[in-house]
């Protein structure tokens, strides 16, 4: 079935295939009946007994009717033709690839776009299923695409179409199903996404440059604070060198996992975790006593909530590693990052000293804590400290919406 014959079988289809010889007897024909039509009730008006005068009257007149008749058919399916002529000429003009295929991914109809971009002729992908013209890696996907299409009527996604000459081309597909010709099919418009694959792919290879001179300028800095605590002799100016330290590490980290990533809106943060944990415990190498374990969900966040998120995370096992121990040898530091119905649920818990009785997270003066209060805010989160046995700090949010 192709575009330029919808309605497959109906009475206008079958008129507009009518050759004009045929136009001519059908007149014809229809003339004759319509005389007798005229002329044979006149003769029962008349009791048999019509005129030659009567007689040429009633021909005359079924031969009106008959041209006008004919007329109004002729004019009719020439203003069809016309529109048809119409419809198939945007059809073909069309920039981007237009298939009409069955329920089955049959091929049937196409316009003039989608043979000449893929390479074929007409009549050759007339012959074909969409799945020929579906890369390998997308081909076994048709079937499940079909299926979704026949429950909601309409997909959009993206796919590879294979060339003729073995190429591949990225699409865009929008693809709905409609009634055409009383047959239920699916039209499918077909966009070559080919510049804008590229432009993405420059754009990521642009960003990672960017994560990777961020992450370099960071080092930068933390080298320099490095070099410069080096001649600090007093214990405490010392200890905020280090702090500094250790929070750029805990941003630049999250430069460093993009630049690395295949993903860069997404951060595997298992990953990171694992690795910012790791800085953190060398920093603390003198209290090698101090054991530190992990057990994180597999997630995935976006820089806006990574950043956030890690920056809690390290100061939180600082302050632990700091002041939770002063007054033991040995203890533990446990970090745990599960999910929940949307829900992240950060628990950093130690078995040391605890907080001081009435402890208040919002009156402290300590910096780390501030900001661990300030970041959980910019999460929009929740934030609640239990003392009964060492230090448990549960941080309850969701993910920051870019």
């Amino acid at each position: 079935m192709q575009l330029s014959s919808p309605g497959k079988g109906h009475f206008i289809n079958r008129l507009i295939a009518i050759k004009p010889s045929a136009l001519l007897w059908l007149s014809v024909v229809f003339s004759i009946i319509s005389t007798e039509i005229i002329v044979i009730p006149m003769s029962i008006f008349f009791n048999g007994k019509v005129t030659y005068d009567y007689f040429i009257t009633g021909v005359v007149c079924a031969s009106l009717v008959s041209l006008i008749v004919c007329y109004l058919l002729i004019h009719l399916i020439n203003k069809v033709k016309e529109s048809e002529m119409e419809v198939r000429t945007i059809f073909e003009s069309a920039t981007d690839a237009i298939f009409i295929t069955d329920m089955e991914g049959n091929i049937m109809d196409i316009n003039r776009t989608a043979h000449e971009r893929l390479g074929y002729t007409r009549d050759e992908m007339l012959l074909m299923n969409i799945s020929g013209v579906d890369t390998p890696d997308f081909a076994g996907a048709v079937p499940k695409r079909i299926d979704s299409l026949m429950e909601y009527g309409h997909s959009v996604f993206e796919s590879e179409h294979r060339k003729k000459d073995g190429t591949f081309m990225p699409i865009e597909v929008n693809a709905r199903t409609i009634d055409f010709g009383g047959e239920n099919v699916i039209f499918s418009i077909v966009r070559d996404i080919t510049e804008r694959k590229k432009a993405e792919k420059e754009k990521d290879v642009l960003l990672q440059e960017i994560h990777h001179r961020v992450k370099n300028n960071m080092q930068v800095i933390s080298s320099l604070l490095n070099i410069q605590a080096r001649t600090i002799k007093d214990e405490q100016l010392l200890a905020i060198f280090e702090d500094c330290q250790n929070r750029i590490r805990a941003m630049a980290l999250v430069h460093a996992e993009l630049y690395q990533s295949n993903n860069l809106s997404q951060i595997d943060v298992k990953h990171y975790l694992a690795s910012l944990l790791r800085g953190l415990s060398s920093s603390f190498r003198k209290k090698a006593n101090i054991g530190l374990k992990a057990t994180v969900d597999d997630i995935f966040f976006n820089i806006d909530t990574a950043i956030p998120c890690g920056m809690i995370i390290n100061e939180l096992v600082t302050n632990s590693f700091k002041h939770a121990f002063r007054e033991q040898a040995e203890g533990e530091i446990s970090v745990a990052l599960q999910q929940e119905n949307g829900i992240f649920n950060l628990t950093i818990k130690d078995n040391g000293t605890g907080m001081p009785k009435g402890f208040d997270v919002t009156k402290t003066t300590s910096l780390g804590l501030q900001l661990a209060h300030t970041l959980t805010g910019q999460l929009g989160g929740t934030i609640e400290i239990n003392s009964d046995h060492g230090t448990e700090t549960m941080i309850s949010f969701k993910e920051v919406s870019t």
